[in-house]
């Protein structure tokens, strides 16, 4: 629909009821607005319609518009990859630059001037509600386990995924939240992130927590940027709507003296011109006309003088008033500034208070894990000491081992049916010199050292002790991502 300079599209989107009139009237106040951007007369600051409404014979998203320099709208847009950002609308299309060469990608949703929010897909675009419903996607929060950074997921038949287009699933840590729970992706599948945290020694969420609040700290002490930053905005634009309304009402004042002494000149001029003809129509010649003549200018002049000073009075009166009410402004904003320290030192001091509990509360659990390292390492060597290795007994008290004496012959082992026949069908305690083993599910036999080894890293984690005496040790959720040396 080509568009007509003259028309008033806006009173015609107004008016009529019609979805298809609306659309063609829309597009075509969209491309004069992009034309008037082109010609450089949009000086009344005149923005373009962010139309995404799919309605018959109605036309496309972007369709129609031209990427005009200059009157482009500031728009909040989210890219595919979750990131806020700002674009500019001009005709219709949102562009990621103000110079309206690139547009925006797909998978975008923008934040148009009417508050709606649009999708903008592989064949067009439309409302961002609408898509989600249409396409039976659900939206719900996401939070990175490592960062704490928060986000959002969309789910669709069970899966979650990373974009509103379904492009990419979610990484493994991220954890989404649902009505039914908080739930952890892992690289062994999805599982409860309370099970999680305990399976992986930070019930709580200890470091999680204390990272939200120093993250908590910056965004305070940024919040308090802003509201001072926010204030003196306030207070400039203010103080100009102040001085805009002061020089408004001094130039209505004077024009209304100027009205006046207009008005007392011609008043003036007339008396001038028939004081004579009125003096001698009565018969008064010579020194009367030159005298009434006289007062009528003095008369006048003072009338000039009067309105002159009640004009200064005006304005001082004016004026004065307008310094009370900037002192007021500078009152208000001193208070606005006061009452924002008041919310930061609160907010600062209550975070504070927060920090330093989760701190502790850090520091007990790291102390409980510190103590049951202890008692399993105290278990494992006391299990070592059962087959004749009392290394780990004497380095856990701090102690030399005694030295060995090599010329005595080992003590007779009771278990060994080598021994004699006492024992015969018993089971045989490891002969000095062996190396004794655990069975770990999936990882076959390891040394007491290699399983030590990936118990600290993570891998594995002792279950308890077996009827015999044996430690049991069962693999965790950890995922391997460097090669491990070990001694067999």
């Amino acid at each position: 629909m080509a568009y007509d300079k003259n028309t008033d599209y806006a009173a015609l989107i107004a008016g009529t009821k019609d979805p298809v009139k609306k659309a063609e009237y829309e597009a075509a106040r969209n491309e004069k607005i992009a034309a008037m951007n082109k010609a450089g007369t949009n000086t009344g600051g005149y923005t373009a319609t962010y139309n995404y409404t799919q309605t018959p014979a109605a036309p496309q998203p972007n369709a129609g518009a031209t990427a005009a320099g200059g009157g482009a709208s500031p728009v909040s847009y989210i890219d595919a990859n979750g990131n806020k950002k700002t674009g500019y609308i001009s005709g219709g299309i949102t562009y990621t630059d103000q110079s309206l060469k690139n547009q925006v990608g797909v998978g975008s949703v923008v934040t148009a001037g009417d508050g709606k929010e649009y999708i903008k897909t592989p064949t067009g675009g439309q409302l961002y509600s609408d898509y989600l419903a249409q396409n039976g996607i659900r939206k719900v929060d996401t939070m990175d386990h490592a960062s704490g950074a928060r986000g959002a997921g969309y789910v669709k038949d069970g899966t979650t995924y990373a974009d509103p287009l379904l492009t990419q699933r979610i990484a493994d840590g991220t954890v989404v939240r649902t009505d039914g729970g908080e739930y952890i992706k892992t690289d062994l599948g999805s599982m409860l992130y309370s099970d999680y945290l305990a399976k992986n020694g930070k019930a709580g969420a200890g470091a999680d927590a204390l990272g939200t609040l120093t993250n908590q700290l910056a965004q305070v002490n940024a919040a308090l940027d802003q509201a001072m930053a926010n204030n003196d905005a306030g207070y400039v634009a203010q103080l100009q709507q102040l001085k805009n309304s002061l020089q408004t009402q001094i130039d209505e004042l004077n024009r209304s003296y100027k009205e006046l002494n207009k008005q007392l000149y011609i008043d003036y001029m007339n008396s001038k011109r028939d004081i004579p003809q009125a003096l001698a129509a009565q018969g008064y010649t010579g020194g009367l006309r030159e005298s009434s003549l006289l007062g009528l200018d003095a008369g006048y002049r003072g009338n000039l003088n009067e309105n002159e000073l009640a004009r200064i009075a005006g304005i001082t009166d004016l004026q004065r008033g307008g310094e009370d009410d900037q002192l007021q402004l500078l009152i208000a904003k001193a208070q606005a500034d006061q009452q924002a320290q008041d919310n930061y030192y609160a907010r600062q001091m209550q975070l504070a208070q927060l920090i330093a509990a989760q701190q502790a509360a850090d520091a007990d659990r790291e102390a409980e894990a510190e103590e049951r390292l202890y008692t399993r390492e105290l278990e494992r060597a006391q299990l070592a000491a059962q087959y004749g290795d009392s290394s780990q007994i004497y380095k856990m008290l701090g102690i030399p081992e005694p030295a060995k004496n090599p010329y005595s012959p080992p003590p007779p082992d009771p278990d060994d049916d080598t021994d004699d026949d006492t024992d015969v069908g018993e089971p045989d305690t490891p002969k000095a010199g062996t190396i004794p083993t655990v069975t770990v599910p999936g990882m076959g036999a390891l040394t007491y050292d290699d399983a030590e080894q990936l118990e600290r890293q993570g891998y594995i984690r002792l279950h308890g002790i077996d009827a015999s005496g044996n430690p049991v040790y069962i693999r965790t959720a950890k995922r391997q991502t460097e090669n491990i040396a070990l001694s067999r």
